[in-house]
């Protein structure tokens, strides 16, 4: 691709979409070649400007809404767009449902070599405030002269400068500040890279990756900072095994329970676990069924 072809290319363009990928950009075509349009949904007409030219498909971003659709709502969150934590908070929550239906089912199709007759009706829950897993960047940025905790800009190495979240339960939805504040007291602001969060029933878990040794004034203010917060503070100074408690109170394990399914789970600040307990209470309690009896069938 040469540089003249690149800058022909650049300029605004308009393009029909007629379908959304599953990172929930929308879908169009022109000449046969299909554009990935970010902010885009299926019905609509927009003016885009490429970013990104490939021999197979092109990447563009829409700059202007020309034809809306129905199903396009105002984003909640102030920072989408740049934020790389969300993709479709254009679409309205009932339509992001049908979405993902559809490409559950093309999965089938496509890995299974087979689509079920029936789905099971969606069991959803809150569209806002429900992630209880993230994985946070830290950055100390000197031209901002600050510390920043959030999660990357789309497309970017670099993090979003945002105050809150949306998605992350409460109370870390307003935690951002509180903590970017806390690793610009530390010693070694410039070597903290991530912050992980964790939900569990009995308590709220950060951990702390830090690539420099902590002082005993780093302990002290980290100590005051969990019980200040009522948070549990672990720390991280090398690989995955080396996370530890911050204090003997937050030594006890991280758990969840589900008592209908007599269940419950044990985990580490650091390991994967997205429980989303309104749906999981949702889940209707099995029940004896016939060997015919199933809820997707081919």
């Amino acid at each position: 691709m040469t540089k003249q072809h690149y800058r022909k290319e650049s300029i605004p363009f308009e393009i029909n979409i007629d379908d959304l990928s599953t990172d929930g950009r929308g879908v169009g075509r022109i000449d046969g070649k299909i554009y990935f349009v970010t902010n885009a949904l299926p019905g609509e007409i927009v003016r885009a400007r490429l970013t990104r030219n490939k021999k197979q498909y092109n990447e563009a971003e829409a700059i202007e809404i020309l034809t809306a659709s129905p199903d396009r709502v105002e984003p909640r969150c102030a920072y989408f767009g740049i934020c790389g934590g969300c993709a479709l908070q254009h679409l309205h929550p009932d339509r992001q449902i049908n979405y993902k239906l559809k490409w559950l089912s093309d999965c089938f199709e496509k890995f299974v070599k087979a689509v079920p007759d029936k789905f099971c009706e969606p069991i959803t829950g809150p569209s806002w405030h429900y992630r209880g897993k993230a994985r946070l960047g830290a950055r100390w940025v000197p031209k901002k002269q600050k510390v920043l905790v959030g999660f990357r800009e789309q497309d970017s190495r670099y993090l979003t400068d945002m105050e809150s979240c949306e998605i992350l339960a409460q109370p870390m939805d307003r935690m951002l500040v509180p903590m970017a504040k806390l690793i610009q007291g530390l010693s070694c602001p410039d070597r903290i890279p991530q912050i992980e969060v964790a939900f569990a029933e009995n308590k709220i878990a950060i951990v702390i990756r830090h690539l420099e040794p902590l002082t005993a004034i780093d302990l002290t203010l980290l100590k005051q900072f969990e019980t200040d917060h009522g948070l549990a503070v672990y720390l991280q100074p090398k690989g995955p095994d080396t996370v530890h408690a911050l204090t003997e109170n937050t030594a006890e394990p991280l758990s969840y329970q589900h008592p209908a399914f007599d269940v419950r789970l044990e985990f580490e600040p650091s390991d994967f676990t997205q429980v989303n307990s309104v749906i999981n209470e949702k889940f209707p309690i099995p029940q004896k069924r016939s060997n015919t009896d199933s809820c997707a069938s081919t």
